[in-house]
C-alpha cells in the first residue's frame, strides 16, 4: 500500500499563521503514522509552490516557524521527500479530472501532473494506493473519484482527511515488504506461481527499496490471478486487463531486444539454458519478472528472474 500526500489541498485556505501552523501539525502526525507502520507517504515537489497566506508553502513555512523547525520542515519538503519517483506511472500528456461530490456542489478539478493524479493512476493499474488531504481544504471528503479525459477509463480511492481515519486504516493494513527476502516468501505463498530457487541470490545483490518491493509483489499478485483463474473466459478477462493495451503490465521483449540481449534474457530452466523474454514490469527503477513462458489457462506460472531491467542499452 502506498499513501500520496494531496498538495492540491493547500490552496489558501488559511486565514492565520495559527491555521497554516495547524495544518503542519497534521501533515506532522500524518507522516508519523505511515512512517511508524512501515509504509511511505509520497509527496510532489509542488508542495513547496502552493499558495499559503498570500504567499508560497515554502516562504511561510520559514515565517511561521523558528528556524530548528524551519530546518526540519524544509528537509522533510525540499530534500528527504519521499518524492515522487521520477519516472511516474502517471503521464502528463494524460489529462486526470477529479469529480466533486453532488452533495458538496458537484464540478471538477484537472488535477493532472500532481499526486493525486499519480494515486488515481496506481489504482487504475490496480495497485494499492489512497490520498491524504488537509482537513480544512476543499477535498475533505471519501472516496474521490478520477476519470481520464476523452476517456472511459476512471477508478476511486480512499482520501484519509483526519488523522484518526488514517490511523484506523493503517493498523488493518498487512506488515510492509521490509527485505527481498520477505517480498520472495510472500511470493512463495500466492497459489500458482513459483520462483526459482536462483533467484533470491541474485535479487539480493541490489539494494532493497521498498516501492519497488511492493510493486513487484503487485505483479506476482496479478499472475496468481490469472494461474488460479476458474475458467477460460476469466483468464481472458484478467489477461486483457494486464497484458494488453499501451501501458500494460506484462508483455513479451520485442525482437530486438531477444536478438540483442539472448544472453541476458537465457536462464536455466529445467537443467538447461533458455530465452525468457516474458516478463513484467515496475516503472520505479525498471524492475522486472522474467517468466519461464506467457501466462496461459490453466497453467501455472514460473518466475527466472526479479531484478533491473536486463534490456538496458
Amino acid at each position: 500500500m502506498e499513501f500520496f500526500f494531496n498538495e492540491l489541498s493547500i490552496h489558501d485556505q488559511f486565514h492565520s499563521k495559527e491555521d497554516f501552523k495547524a495544518a503542519i501539525k497534521q501533515f506532522r502526525e500524518y507522516r508519523e503514522t505511515i512512517k511508524n507502520a512501515g509504509f511511505i507517504m509520497y509527496i510532489h515537489r509542488g508542495i513547496l509552490e502552493r499558495p499559503v497566506l498570500g504567499n508560497n508553502f515554502r516562504k511561510e513555512i520559514q515565517a511561521c516557524f523558528d528556524q530548528q523547525q524551519v530546518r526540519t520542515l524544509m528537509n522533510w519538503f525540499n530534500k528527504a521527500g519521499s518524492f515522487l519517483p521520477d519516472e511516474s506511472y502517471a503521464d502528463v500528456t494524460d489529462r486526470f479530472i477529479c469529480h466533486h461530490p453532488v452533495n458538496l456542489g458537484g464540478g471538477s478539478t484537472d488535477i493532472t501532473d500532481s499526486a493525486m493524479a499519480e494515486c488515481a493512476f496506481r489504482c487504475i493499474v490496480d495497485e494499492e494506493a489512497s490520498s491524504i488531504s488537509l482537513k480544512q481544504s476543499e477535498f475533505a471528503w471519501s472516496p474521490i473519484q478520477v476519470s481520464l479525459e476523452g476517456s472511459d477509463t476512471g477508478t476511486t480511492f480512499e482520501n484519509f482527511y483526519s488523522p484518526p481515519s488514517l490511523t484506523n486504516r493503517v493498523v488493518r493494513l498487512r506488515p510492509a515488504v521490509s527485505s527481498w527476502d520477505m517480498l520472495l516468501n510472500r511470493i512463495d505463498q500466492l497459489s500458482g506461481v513459483t520462483v526459482e530457487p536462483y533467484v533470491l541470490k541474485r535479487l539480493r545483490v541490489n539494494a532493497f527499496a521498498q516501492n519497488v518491493a511492493e510493486g513487484l509483489y503487485v505483479c506476482a499478485e496479478a499472475l496468481s490471478e490469472m494461474a488460479t483463474a476458474s475458467s477460460l473466459d476469466q483468464f481472458n478477462e484478467l489477461f486483457t486487463k494486464y497484458a494488453t493495451g499501451r501501458k500494460a503490465r506484462f508483455s513479451d521483449s520485442s525482437t530486438s531486444e531477444k536478438d540483442d540481449f539472448e544472453g541476458a534474457l537465457s536462464f536455466e530452466v529445467d537443467g538447461e539454458q533458455r530465452i525468457c523474454p516474458y516478463h513484467g514490469k515496475v516503472k520505479i527503477q525498471q524492475y522486472r519478472i522474467h517468466l519461464v513462458d506467457r501466462p496461459s489457462y490453466g497453467n501455472s506460472i514460473r518466475i527466472v528472474y526479479i531484478g533491473p531491467k536486463l534490456t538496458k542499452k
